[in-house]
Protein backbone atom coordinates (compact mmCIF):
# COMPACT_ATOMS: atom_id res chain seq x y z
CA UNK A 1 0.00 0.00 0.00
CA UNK A 2 2.77 2.43 0.90
CA UNK A 3 4.52 1.74 -2.38
CA UNK A 4 1.34 2.51 -4.30
CA UNK A 5 0.93 5.78 -2.44
CA UNK A 6 4.53 6.71 -3.13
CA UNK A 7 4.19 5.90 -6.83
CA UNK A 8 0.90 7.81 -7.00
CA UNK A 9 2.55 10.81 -5.33
CA UNK A 10 5.36 10.80 -7.84
CA UNK A 11 2.98 10.46 -10.79
CA UNK A 12 0.79 13.30 -9.54
CA UNK A 13 3.81 15.51 -9.09
CA UNK A 14 5.09 14.71 -12.54
CA UNK A 15 1.66 15.36 -14.05
CA UNK A 16 1.86 18.93 -12.83
CA UNK A 17 5.28 19.37 -14.44
CA UNK A 18 4.07 22.37 -16.45
CA UNK A 19 4.40 24.67 -13.45
CA UNK A 20 8.15 24.38 -13.11
CA UNK A 21 10.81 21.74 -12.75
CA UNK A 22 11.98 23.09 -9.41
CA UNK A 23 8.49 23.05 -7.90
CA UNK A 24 7.89 19.51 -9.16
CA UNK A 25 11.19 18.29 -7.77
CA UNK A 26 10.41 19.89 -4.41
CA UNK A 27 6.95 18.32 -4.36
CA UNK A 28 8.24 14.86 -5.20
CA UNK A 29 10.98 15.12 -2.59
CA UNK A 30 8.52 16.30 0.06
CA UNK A 31 6.23 13.33 -0.72
CA UNK A 32 9.14 10.89 -0.57
CA UNK A 33 10.33 12.38 2.73
CA UNK A 34 6.85 12.14 4.23
CA UNK A 35 6.47 8.51 3.21
CA UNK A 36 9.92 7.71 4.62
CA UNK A 37 8.99 9.30 7.96
CA UNK A 38 5.79 7.26 8.12
CA UNK A 39 7.68 4.03 7.36
CA UNK A 40 10.28 4.83 10.02
CA UNK A 41 7.53 5.43 12.57
CA UNK A 42 5.98 2.07 11.75
CA UNK A 43 9.31 0.23 12.00
CA UNK A 44 10.25 1.87 15.29
CA UNK A 45 6.82 1.21 16.77
CA UNK A 46 6.10 4.91 17.33
CA UNK A 47 3.05 4.73 15.08
CA UNK A 48 0.09 2.43 15.59
CA UNK A 49 -1.80 0.93 12.68
CA UNK A 50 -4.55 3.48 13.22
CA UNK A 51 -2.12 6.43 13.21
CA UNK A 52 -0.41 5.06 10.12
CA UNK A 53 -3.75 4.76 8.35
CA UNK A 54 -4.67 8.34 9.21
CA UNK A 55 -1.31 9.67 8.00
CA UNK A 56 -1.51 7.73 4.75
CA UNK A 57 -5.09 8.89 4.19
CA UNK A 58 -3.90 12.45 4.72
CA UNK A 59 -1.16 11.92 2.17
CA UNK A 60 -3.74 10.66 -0.33
CA UNK A 61 -5.75 13.87 0.23
CA UNK A 62 -2.61 15.91 -0.47
CA UNK A 63 -1.98 13.88 -3.64
CA UNK A 64 -5.52 14.58 -4.83
CA UNK A 65 -5.12 18.28 -4.07
CA UNK A 66 -1.86 18.33 -6.04
CA UNK A 67 -3.56 16.59 -8.97
CA UNK A 68 -6.48 19.03 -8.93
CA UNK A 69 -4.13 21.98 -8.67
CA UNK A 70 -2.15 20.98 -11.74
CA UNK A 71 -5.15 19.88 -13.79
CA UNK A 72 -5.14 23.04 -15.89
CA UNK A 73 -1.40 22.77 -16.52
CA UNK A 74 -0.55 25.74 -14.28
CA UNK A 75 -0.10 26.16 -10.58
CA UNK A 76 -0.73 29.59 -9.15
CA UNK A 77 1.01 30.79 -6.02
CA UNK A 78 -2.29 30.51 -4.12
CA UNK A 79 -2.80 26.92 -5.26
CA UNK A 80 0.77 26.04 -4.35
CA UNK A 81 0.36 27.56 -0.88
CA UNK A 82 -2.88 25.63 -0.33
CA UNK A 83 -1.23 22.32 -1.22
CA UNK A 84 1.75 23.03 1.01
CA UNK A 85 -0.53 23.74 3.98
Amino acid sequence: MRTRILVASILVALASFGASAQTTADTVQRDVNQQTRIEQGVKSGELTKRETGKLEAGQVRVDHAEAATGSDGRISKNEQARVQR
